[in-house]
């Protein structure tokens, strides 16, 4: 995942293996380089998570928070938080995969307006294909918001953090589904209402052309012109 900068000035990030049980870190690094500190070793099994492979978050109370890929009680990702000098460390959540719930997320969380987390997961829900998920900061409150369904009328198996929009709506990418099962774009309210798998990616804007763009693994921003922006 990449790395973020805290509200302290020090830099945070994530490694998917190494460790004192090669299962991945949370790490510390001074921005200009020379003091550096291992936050957090996965240990795995169910009481910990392993293979962290989105960046963190710091939320507006100065927690970080993040997901791990697996580990975990069933094996299938954790939500979990620390503080910024490694201590407080706590499973907030044990996915536990399909058909209700999610599983392996790879992506980062976000903290939405009313304080609570969203993220996503690559597998599980009803379908296998992902999930978007909330939760509090306390753990509790968990909710499945919209299980995918795949090919060809929805999205599946996202791996990018959502974008709360300036008018508040979630929006993010899968890598697969859509008509042509290459990805889509989507869209959903807090409360998981709304949800819309409005475009399927491929893309060729050009007439005559045979570029076209797909499998987007990466989040969207929005711009000050209120457009929306990606890669795939």
């Amino acid at each position: 995942g990449a790395v973020i900068q805290g509200s302290d000035g020090n830099l945070y990030g994530t490694t998917k293996y190494g460790g004192g049980n090669n299962l991945g870190t949370v790490f510390k690094l001074t921005s200009g380089g020379d003091a550096y500190l291992v936050l957090k070793s996965f240990v795995g099994g169910s009481g910990d998570g392993a293979n962290p492979a989105a960046a963190l978050l710091e939320s507006a109370e100065g927690m970080l928070y993040a997901t791990t890929y697996s580990g975990g009680s069933n094996g299938l990702g954790t939500v979990f938080e620390l503080n910024e000098d490694g201590t407080g460390f706590a499973v907030l959540r044990n996915f536990a995969g399909p058909p209700d719930d999610g599983a392996n997320p790879s992506a980062a969380l976000i903290q939405g307006k009313d304080g609570a987390l969203y993220g996503t997961t690559y597998g599980g829900g009803d379908s296998n294909l992902g999930t978007v998920f909330a939760l509090n900061i306390d753990g509790g409150g968990y909710q499945v918001l919209e299980s995918f369904t795949g090919a060809p009328n929805d999205g599946a198996q996202p791996q990018a953090a959502l974008l709360q929009a300036s008018d508040g709506t979630l929006y993010g990418t899968t890598y697969s589904g859509g008509a042509s099962n290459l990805g889509s774009l989507f869209r959903l309210n807090r409360d998981g209402s709304a949800y819309s798998s409005f475009f399927y990616f491929p893309f060729s804007p050009y007439a005559g052309s045979s570029a076209a763009e797909y499998n987007p693994t990466a989040s969207l921003i929005q711009a000050s012109d209120g457009l929306f922006y990606g890669t795939a």
